[in-house]
């Protein structure tokens, strides 16, 4: 994601905060650029959220290159294992349009509230996305058409001001560094519908899934791992994942329990 501005430590997290100047006419030149920035950056962090949530309830991330289908995989793998094969027991059915996959969640085992937790999440994300990379193309194509002013403009007011030339180069470095931000903005918009895109699809390809030979191959992992009495989604993964160079146990982030020891959920 062609984010910038990341903290050390949290690379994958989008930042298009607009620095401060310490001059308040100059840092009024960025005030109408934050609300479309900031909104930008949220959609990209919250569907990565969203999706991190259920690579990491289902335990998919265990798989090398996991992507959404592979969570949605795992999940319903769980899910045939804690139903012996027959879904309509949790009343599970895909549908046409969010949440897309509905199941009774009071008559599931509770090692899988989790999972159907992070999936509704993920689906709330997505519902907001949609109306906001709507709005989001016009006001991004604005903010870039004004950024290309700000240079000029932030150096009249630091040489209105009287900054000494350390002063003014500082002004100019922080100016230049969020000038970049917003030129970049088209780039991490661009990146943002492509990931929503891939997502959405995964849900709209949830039909082809479970059709009949789909269905069938879930249902019979799930009797095997019914029949294994496995609850864990992680052992789901371990244990039963049908391509087994797939499976890296080096991917594994244990979550921390309550006390801070290593839990596996």
């Amino acid at each position: 994601m062609g984010c910038g501005g990341s903290k050390k430590g949290k690379k994958e997290r989008c930042d298009m905060t607009m620095e401060p100047t310490g001059n308040s006419d100059i840092d009024a030149l960025f005030t109408n650029m934050a609300g479309p920035l900031t909104t930008l950056a949220d959609v990209v962090n919250t569907l990565k959220k969203g999706e991190n949530k259920m690579r990491r309830r289902t335990h998919a991330y265990l798989l090398k290159n996991c992507t959404l289908d592979d969570s949605v995989t795992a999940m319903f793998y769980g899910l045939s294992g804690e139903t012996n094969g027959d879904f309509d027991k949790i009343e599970l059915k895909i549908v046409d349009e969010s949440p897309y996959i509905k199941i009774s969640k009071h008559k599931v085992d509770e090692e899988y509230h989790e999972v159907i937790e992070a999936w509704n999440y993920l689906m709330e994300k997505l519902i907001s996305a949609t109306e906001q990379l709507a709005e989001l193309p016009g006001k991004i194509n604005d903010l870039v058409e004004e950024a290309k002013t700000l240079p000029d403009r932030a150096k009249s007011i630091c040489e209105t001001a009287g900054l000494n030339v350390i002063e003014m180069a500082k002004m100019i470095r922080i100016v230049s560094s969020n000038v970049a931000k917003v030129v970049n903005a088209p780039k991490v918009l661009a990146e943002a519908k492509k990931m929503f895109e891939s997502l959405v699809n995964t849900c709209k390809g949830l039909h082809k899934k479970m059709d009949h030979e789909g269905s069938e191959k879930i249902h019979n992992i799930g009797k095997m791992i019914h029949a294994a009495k496995v609850k864990s989604m992680r052992e789901v993964v371990v244990q039963f994942w049908p391509d087994k160079t797939r499976i890296d146990i080096k991917l594994e982030r244990p979550r921390k329990g309550k006390h801070g020891a290593p839990a596996h959920k």
